[in-house]
């Protein structure tokens, strides 16, 4: 399929959603449903990438990528209900192979008793076929994830936190694992001020990685344990988000453990008006689907420059460090292990024409160092896409 036709076909595509979902408003009623608003959207991009697999291969190809969505969204007193139902397709112009149709579900409830507290849930499904970085290879799986997190004060400053959490990550590409994991924890709130609070919790998440691809060659299932304290909220004048530091423990099925430093923070800086900064950072255990325990750590700062009422455009920056370890079986008693590094620097800028369209442009640069060859690699992606919302 050229370039050509492969425009042709997304542009026809996107054209035909266009008109049902235009029509919809008087067949449907999108606007008001079930005493809550329903939105759609319709997003088409182009994008090129020089290094689509993310190894050091570097094959380079462009892409098409298609996205409606609907959008439901209800507040009513303490209670709110949020829905997304959306698909991506994502058409290449050599390496048709790739070529994906990615659906998405999320739902999203909560309950705000203000002084008494709060109940949040969330569910999603999401079909995700993206380069990932761990296995250095494009590979498509089966995002399952769920959360659930109370807090309740039973007097005006001190109350309890109770939380769990699911995921399945089901991958669909031949040769890799799948991941499923679930996560219990809680601990004590303390209401520092109306709009700060610093929770003291402990989490315990047992990861089971199934090994279809792998074999007998690692296994690295664990049981994880997780200390932190944290200040949620603001920070200080012009300064708000979560604060998270802690202690990470891993205790490994088939014996060995290892432990870390827990981090898992996001600031944001309102310097005026039309500035904006924001800084994150993490450093924790993960599960990869290439059979390994990793340790990953981030750094990112972006900051947010409004030029003008419809103008906008940023910057990025993100370090990564990941240490990534096979797990002694039976079958190998020499594990491999690897360290990656990487930096990533992206610019990026919006222009909204209208209440209703959007476009936004992108350039990003990713440098990637490690001892393993293959995850040694350069990345650049150019992206321009255009978002009309109904």
């Amino acid at each position: 399929m050229t370039l050509y036709s492969m425009k042709l076909k997304t542009i026809h595509f996107f054209a035909s959603t266009l008109l049902v979902v235009g029509l919809a408003p008087s067949a449907f009623g999108f606007a008001e449903v079930a005493r809550g608003k329903l939105t759609a959207t319709a997003s088409l991009g182009y994008t090129h990438d020089t290094n689509i697999f993310a190894n050091n291969n570097e094959t380079s190809d462009s892409s098409l990528i298609f996205s409606p969505s609907l959008n439901f969204a209800r507040s009513v007193g303490q209670v709110s209900t949020s829905a997304q139902l959306s698909v991506s397709s994502i058409n290449f112009q050599d390496n048709t192979a790739q070529n994906s149709i990615d659906p998405s579900v999320s739902v999203n409830f909560n309950v705000d008793r203000a002084e008494k507290g709060s109940v949040g849930q969330s569910l999603s499904y999401i079909r995700s076929t993206n380069a990932n970085e761990a296995l250095n290879d494009r590979a498509k799986s089966d995002e399952f994830r769920g959360s659930t997190k109370i807090d309740y004060y039973y007097s005006e400053k001190t109350g309890i936190r109770v939380n769990a959490g699911y995921r399945f990550s089901d991958f669909i590409s031949i040769g890799y694992n799948s991941i499923e994991s679930y996560s219990l924890g809680g601990g004590l709130l303390y209401k520092y001020s109306q709009k700060l609070t610093v929770s003291a919790t402990y989490g315990y998440s047992p990861e089971k990685a199934s090994n279809l691809g792998a074999g007998p060659v690692s296994n690295p299932s664990s049981k994880n344990h997780r200390f932190a304290v944290s200040l949620e909220g603001q920070l200080a004048p012009k300064l708000t988000g979560n604060v998270q530091v802690g202690m990470a423990y891993r205790d490994f099925d088939l014996g060995g453990d290892t432990s870390t430093a827990l981090v898992n923070s996001s600031v944001s800086w309102s310097v005026d008006e039309k500035n904006s900064v924001s800084l994150t950072a993490s450093n924790d255990f993960d599960t990869t689907p290439g059979a390994e325990s990793a340790e990953n750590r981030s750094i990112g700062i972006s900051s947010r420059h409004s030029l003008s009422s419809k103008v906008s455009a940023g910057l990025t920056f993100t370090n990564q460090n990941s240490k990534l370890q096979q797990r002694v079986t039976p079958g190998n008693t020499n594990p491999t292990k690897r360290t990656d590094k990487s930096n990533t620097f992206g610019i990026n800028g919006s222009y909204r024409a209208n209440d209703q369209v959007n476009i936004q442009a992108s350039l990003s640069w990713r440098d990637s160092k490690s001892d393993l060859a293959r995850a040694v690699y350069q990345r650049n992606t150019a992206t321009v896409s255009a978002t009309y919302s109904f």
